[in-house]
């Protein structure tokens, strides 16, 4: 490491959580134990997604190697010779060649003869390839075929792959993400490579018809000149489960098995999550420095490094109630009233309509025009809406389900939206299976995303391995959850879920009445509960809870008792037993001056709530204390 010293070293080396590693560290860069090996990660342009992400993590926390992130221009400058081994994670393969050019190609090449390691995943395989604009050193090509998608891929390792990293042969599940299918190319000179790992399954039909991915390779080792290569067209540090192949890869090429140490937070400690947007990384100017700086912000025997793709959701997520015309239709003017309302207060999204006012909407032939103006409205120039709109998807089955998502994702390539789904299992799902394929429908008929609710009444509730299963075939679609499982159960249900890496967050439910302790003691991202007309209320709660408050807080427990206090008219004043979504709350929004009427349509007829003044005075006192009124449009 001699000379690499300096401001602008720091910059270029910098580090994640680095405290328990072996070593000395004197706040530029480690300097190495001997026995420790020297690992750069290239991170630059093209180096995105969860894979990448993963492969810092993972290297800055393994006490056997000394680890730094490389830029192209490090790379060009020579700085490769200080290293044992590089690692290329995946994303975009053209945007590294573009930075690296010939020079840096080069470079690379002579550090492998020289006697380099180095491994790779998915594009870290594609730009070995040995063809134009690559670096040009394995004998093969790209197949031709792309995109493929993204999916659990089954692979299959030969005994030649065993006997290299120790791991049996057999056949393993690996996220697959459009990585490279290769073909034979013209030899390379020096270079010695065979496939240890192929394809055992099938990619779509259109794809296979072009060339087939079964028994395609998908992990090649290979020799060059006195350097060492391990390159898999997937991507293993991913998941955990597949940790042994990473391992093994290291072992093939640096005659090392690092620990990559498992995070245990114990049952009874709340789990600080750290999430990272690992989709946006190339949209950051100083990749390596903010990717370091959440590293060192997740180290904690607390703490759970979640690096996502797609959507980051959380907040209140409040459902709009609907208003009536006099004729039985959508006042569709007042409905926007009360969509900037939310968006004003600050509300994370805005949800329309709740599944028990879904079928007098469409009935009344105004749902589509409804959802279409509140899209139009969130994205109207000058005047955006900060809060996501959202769409029930309801279906009674798979088939009904579909096309309301493929509706909803119409809508918004049209006005250019990103819009959120919120997806209970369809009424006809019976098991896992069902709700599987469910939801392996909906993803296809969107692009948006889903947030699953968990219970609806009906069907059995998504298992944790269930959701973790979505989320991994389609981690842009999924990760959020809606957890409504009935009694105590919901709250360990939660805890479950959020201590898995694949899940984005858990929304809490049931009209926000276990908010508190959900949000402050177990970690939920929000809530997603009707009561629009309380979204100040709702909004101060999670202002709160952001803070770090408890349930001790003074003005977390006044905002909360506020919110239950004014919620408690749903119960005295509700017509059938208790909690009244709209009843006595139409006169709030009437007091609140957004709702020109308290009418409900019920089969095809509109009728106002009639209330007393006595009635009205109790409604009237409780926002003259808690000072909601303040708060009009």
């Amino acid at each position: 490491m001699e000379g690499l010293r300096g401001n602008a070293d720091l910059q270029a080396f910098p580090c994640g959580h680095l405290s328990h590693l072996k070593g000395r560290f004197d706040g530029r860069y480690r300097i190495p134990a001997e026995n420790m090996k020297r690992i750069a990660l290239y991170m630059d342009h093209g180096c995105r997604g969860i894979g990448a992400a993963r492969w810092a993590e993972l290297l800055s926390d393994s006490p056997e190697l000394s680890f730094a992130m490389l830029s192209a221009a490090d790379v060009r400058e020579g700085r490769l010779a200080a290293f044992d081994c590089l690692v290329m994670p995946g994303g975009g393969g053209l945007e590294r060649y573009a930075d690296l050019g010939e020079e840096g190609c080069a470079r690379i090449r002579a550090f492998i003869r020289g006697g380099g390691g180095y491994i790779g995943t998915c594009a870290g395989e594609s730009v070995l390839l040995n063809e134009p604009e690559r670096i040009r050193i394995l004998p093969f090509k790209g197949d031709g075929v792309w995109p493929r998608g993204g999916f659990s891929a089954n692979i299959g390792l030969t005994p030649r792959f065993e006997s290299l990293t120790g791991v049996a042969a057999g056949v393993r599940s690996v996220r697959y993400h459009n990585g490279p299918v290769a073909i034979p190319a013209e030899p390379v000179p020096e270079c010695k490579a065979e496939v240890v790992a192929t394809f055992a399954c099938d990619g779509e039909t259109a794809q296979d018809e072009r060339h087939a991915l079964r028994g395609a390779p998908a992990a090649i080792w290979a020799e060059y000149g006195a350097g060492k290569i391990f390159v898999f067209a997937v991507h293993p540090e991913v998941w955990d489960e597949n940790l042994d192949l990473v391992r093994g890869a290291f072992r093939a090429v640096l005659g090392i098995e690092p620990v990559f140490r498992e995070k245990v937070i114990p049952p009874d400690v709340k789990v600080d999550r750290i999430l990272f947007e690992a989709s946006a990384m190339d949209r950051c100017e100083d990749v390596r420095g903010r990717l370091a700086a959440v590293l060192e912000q997740a180290n904690g025997p607390d703490k759970l490094f979640v690096p996502y793709a797609g959507a980051r959701l959380e907040g209140p997520f409040p459902l709009l109630l609907t208003p009536w015309t006099e004729d039985a239709h959508v006042d569709i003017p007042v409905l926007i009233k009360e969509a900037e309302y939310v968006d004003a207060a600050g509300a994370g999204g805005l949800i329309w309509p709740s599944a028990g006012e879904r079928g007098e909407i469409l009935a009344a032939g105004d749902y589509e025009a409804g959802l279409e103006a509140l899209v139009a409205r969130s994205v109207e120039k000058d005047r955006p809406f900060r809060a996501r709109v959202v769409a029930i998807v309801s279906g009674e089955d798979t088939a009904q389900g579909v096309a309301q998502a493929a509706a909803v994702d119409r809508l918004a390539k049209k006005y250019g939206a990103e819009l959120v789904i919120l997806a209970r299992p369809a009424d006809d799902c019976t098991d896992q299976a069902s709700i599987l394929a469910y939801y392996h429908a909906l993803a296809k008929a969107t692009d948006q995303t889903i947030i699953i609710q968990t219970f609806n009444g009906k069907s059995p509730q998504p298992s944790v391995e269930t959701l973790v299963e979505l989320i991994r075939e389609h981690p842009k679609n999924y990760g959020y959850v809606k957890e409504e499982s009935p009694g105590l159960q919901v709250n360990g249900r939660m805890e479950q879920l959020l201590r898995r890496r694949e899940i984005k967050g858990v929304f809490s439910g049931w009209g926000g009445k276990g908010w508190i302790f959900q949000g402050t003691r177990i970690g939920t991202c929000g809530v997603i509960s009707q009561r629009a007309e309380y979204a100040p209320l709702f909004v101060k709660i999670w202002q709160r809870i952001q803070a770090g408050a408890d349930a001790s807080d003074p003005v977390l427990a006044q905002a909360f008792s506020a919110y239950l206090y004014l919620a408690n008219l749903g119960d005295i004043f509700s017509t059938w037993q208790d909690d009244e979504m709209r009843g006595p709350h139409l006169y709030v929004l009437e007091r609140l001056g957004i709702f020109k009427n308290r009418l409900t349509r019920e089969n095809g007829k509109v009728a106002e709530w009639s209330m007393t003044e006595k009635e009205k005075a109790e409604v009237d006192a409780r926002l003259a204390y808690i000072g909601i009124l303040d708060r009009k449009p």
